[in-house]
């Protein structure tokens, strides 16, 4: 009896037989990655929908999210192909972007520094006025005194004097070459010297003038020539 317990025990103590640990993977047999020897289905089934994309959507035949994602709900609203959940810069329609996210220009600037453009339309440039205002320039005014309406040309020289040439559209037989000297003192033109266009009387005329490029804009601070006044302010046009 002794002897059959021994050896009931060594079978016992022998046998190595364990329990299988069940596996998570998909029991599905139509999936693409059915595992057969999973035992519990982690839902991680995926499958080839008509065009061909394998994913774990069935209801997403054929179909991407703005992000590019099959079967996906991400968002592009900047339409930039990065997805609104990882985008540093969601960009807002109509902004600049030249200085950085959703930042342009600060108004009347014409870079991220905070430069403006010279007269010569030169970003952070130093043209002096005085050069940019060398040249001829060209506009139509009407002076109403007269109840004329004329084109004027308008010429700066080196030497500091100035020549105008008014042509009458209501006066063919109007014409008028007057000169002068000019000086400027930061925005300021004063004109001297000039005949004050219908008599001989000399005087001197100060205007702001501003200068964008190739366009000259003459503004009257005081003139007592009101002919000459009404004449020469307004908007030129370089040629």
């Amino acid at each position: 009896m002794i002897r059959r317990l021994i050896i009931l025990l060594l079978i016992v103590g022998c046998d190595n037989s364990t329990t299988p640990t069940p596996t998570h993977g998909c029991l599905d047999s139509q999936a693409t990655n059915y595992d057969a020897t999973a035992s519990i289905d982690n839902n991680s089934c995926t499958y080839i929908d008509s065009c061909g994309v394998i994913d774990i959507d069935l209801t997403n035949d054929c179909t991407q999210d703005d992000c590019g994602v099959w079967g996906g709900d991400g968002v592009d609203m900047d339409s930039d192909s990065i997805c609104d959940d990882v985008d540093d810069c969601i960009v807002q329609d109509g902004v600049s972007q030249e200085c950085g996210c959703n930042t342009g220009f600060t108004s009347g600037k014409c870079d991220c520094d905070g430069n403006v453009e010279d007269c010569a339309g030169v970003c952070g440039g130093s043209a002096p006025l005085t050069d940019c205002l060398l040249g001829d320039w060209q506009q139509s005014s009407y002076i109403e005194e007269l109840g004329w309406t004329v084109e004027l040309l308008l010429s700066f020289k080196e030497d500091g004097t100035w020549t105008a040439v008014l042509t009458s559209e209501e006066e063919d037989d109007y014409y008028l070459d007057t000169d002068g000297i000019y000086s400027i003192n930061n925005n300021e033109i004063t004109f001297t010297n000039n005949d004050c266009l219908v008599n001989t009387d000399s005087h001197n005329g100060i205007y702001s003038i501003s200068i964008d490029t190739n366009e000259l804009v003459i503004i009257l601070i005081e003139d007592e020539c009101t002919h000459f006044a009404e004449a020469v302010i307004g908007t030129y046009t370089k040629i």
